[in-house]
């Protein structure tokens, strides 16, 4: 069996760039000419010529509202996440008066801390 990799579109509005490349989160690419981060357009839009000034300023808009939505959406499972963590946390240290779960206790305090910054980078 074939393992389909999926490629996703990545964009600079600031630059008109767009990059095609393998779809991953978060996202390390950057503009080759300003270097800021590239934004992950999926795989479905289609990309303006580097001429259309109207096309581009519409795919603009719209990355303008999604950074907002997916910042709000990311905040949002990450506090999801972080309160399923620390009912976790709590119940094993309640149990962990033996220092028996100080392995599982240390783990789970690792993935709180990969959480908080993965989903709220503005306090990392």
């Amino acid at each position: 069996m074939k393992l389909r990799v999926c490629h996703r579109t990545y964009v600079c509005t600031a630059c008109r760039v767009a990059r095609r490349a393998e779809g991953s989160w978060p996202s390390e690419l950057r503009c080759a000419s300003c270097r800021e981060p590239l934004w992950n357009l999926g795989s479905k839009w289609r990309i303006p010529a580097k001429t259309n000034d109207k096309g581009w300023r519409e795919l603009a808009e719209k990355v303008a509202v999604d950074r907002v939505t997916h910042a709000e959406q990311m905040r949002q499972r990450g506090t999801d996440i972080l309160r399923w963590l620390d009912i976790k946390i709590r119940k094993l240290e309640e149990q962990n008066r033996r220092g028996r779960h100080a392995k599982q206790l240390g783990e789970l305090y690792k993935r709180r801390m990969k959480v908080v910054a993965d989903h709220f980078p503005d306090q990392g």
